[in-house]
């Protein structure tokens, strides 16, 4: 009897443990598997793999053949390790057991997140994209497709300290030149590396992109000129517009050329001598370019200066004042510097008594306007209808002639004998 009580009871006792085995809720080996086959599109990054599963709580539903489970997953692919809150939900079939039928992931802001190793060479490009570094005492804004070659020549990686100084090669390549130098840069891993210091951009070689280069002649730069005027002199009334025609130019000479804005603004820097009737100019110019889809003329800067002036001698003309068509006379007797004496004399064409009289003064050599003063009489009217006046004039340097205020304020134009 005893025997077969013994068995009765060990039968008994094998029937519950598979019964107990068969309603046993999925354990981490089992979870790791389901999740493993889940769709990897909503669970695992391409590359990614699950390394460890934490059951943090669980809920299960007998009633329902319902479990749901609370657990912190951990994935790693070959660059970080993970932590990711799941929320996983099961339900249990007959036939099928316990099948996984939902998966709640946490929001990836919230992820545990630590790197394996350093940056990767091939993402550097793209945490470069907006710095900016000196090239040629330039400001160069690095952008991302333009990073053409990279090397990592030294990366001392500090894992615990989440940090990554690298040491790199690299050429950029812009629209119109290259820039060959080194960047020791420190990142730091907020979740991905990120750059958080250029320490040090080292000596950067420019070189011109052949297809690319400007290149300009001097007789390109003369024709650009000659479609200018030059505005000389500052004082409105006396102002004027130097027309440049190419026989007048000598001495063009291209000085030097500056590049900026990664060579795409081209600065060429000239002189040369402009020879007018009774003046010669020295001019500086500045030709600027800028860089596309092709190489354009933007504009010129011209800057004039008085190299000689020749007004030594008698000009003759007249007044310009309507029914005051006087006859004058301007001698200029004497020039040292800017230092003039000279006479200046009228002679009424109708009615009238002439006369004639000193004036000394200056030139203004960067305006050529002449200012000179009203001395004592040569020839004095009987009538005190002509009175002397200062002279206010300047040298018109497209036309060759002296022109002003002479006496009564009329205008007066004189010309060279």
């Amino acid at each position: 009897m005893r025997k077969k009580h013994l068995l009765i009871m060990s039968m008994a006792l094998m029937t519950l443990l598979s019964c107990t085995g068969c309603s046993s809720v999925p354990k981490e080996k089992t979870i790791k598997e389901d999740l493993e086959n889940y769709s990897k599109s909503e669970v695992l990054e391409k590359g990614e793999k699950i390394n460890e599963i934490v059951i943090d709580k669980r809920e299960t539903d007998k009633e329902k053949n319902e479990d749901t489970v609370w657990c912190i997953v951990t994935t790693e692919d070959s660059k970080i390790s993970s932590e990711k809150e799941m929320v996983l939900s099961y339900h249990k079939y007959d036939e099928k057991g316990w099948l996984l039928e939902g998966v709640e992931v946490e929001d990836s802001d919230a992820w545990e997140i630590t790197p394996l190793k350093g940056i990767d060479e091939k993402d550097i490009p793209k945490t470069l994209d907006g710095k900016v570094i000196k090239v040629d005492g330039n400001d160069w804004e690095i952008l991302e497709k333009e990073v053409d070659e990279i090397s990592i020549d030294k990366q001392e990686t500090e894992l615990k300290e989440k940090t990554d100084k690298v040491t790199m090669s690299i050429t950029l390549e812009g629209k119109v030149q290259k820039a060959k130098g080194r960047l020791v840069v420190n990142y730091k891993f907020d979740k991905k590396w990120e750059e958080d210091k250029v320490l040090e951009a080292e000596e950067f070689i420019l070189e011109p992109i052949p297809e690319k280069a400007l290149n300009i002649t001097e007789d390109e730069l003369i024709g650009k000129l000659v479609e200018e005027k030059i505005t000389y002199g500052d004082d409105s009334s006396m102002a004027q517009e130097i027309i440049i025609a190419k026989e007048e130019i000598s001495d063009f000479k291209i000085e030097k050329q500056e590049s900026k804005v990664k060579g795409t603004e081209e600065s060429i820097y000239c002189s040369c001598t402009l020879n007018k009737k009774n003046v010669v100019l020295g001019l500086q110019m500045v030709f600027h370019y800028s860089y596309g889809e092709q190489w354009e003329f933007k504009n010129v800067e011209i800057t004039p200066e008085t190299k000689s002036f020749d007004i030594l001698g008698t000009w003759s003309g007249e007044n310009i004042q309507p029914g005051s068509e006087d006859k004058i006379v301007f001698d200029i007797t004497k020039v040292e510097g800017n230092k003039i004496e000279a006479t200046y004399s009228y002679t009424p064409t109708g009615y009238g008594e002439a006369g004639s009289y000193y004036v000394t003064g200056e030139i203004d050599t960067k305006t050529l306007n002449i200012n000179l003063v009203a001395g004592d009489w040569i020839v004095k009217p009987e009538k005190d209808a002509f009175q002397k006046q200062d002279i206010k004039a300047a040298i018109n340097v497209d036309m060759g002639i002296i022109e002003g205020y002479g006496n009564h304020g009329y205008v007066f134009r004189v010309e060279k004998q």
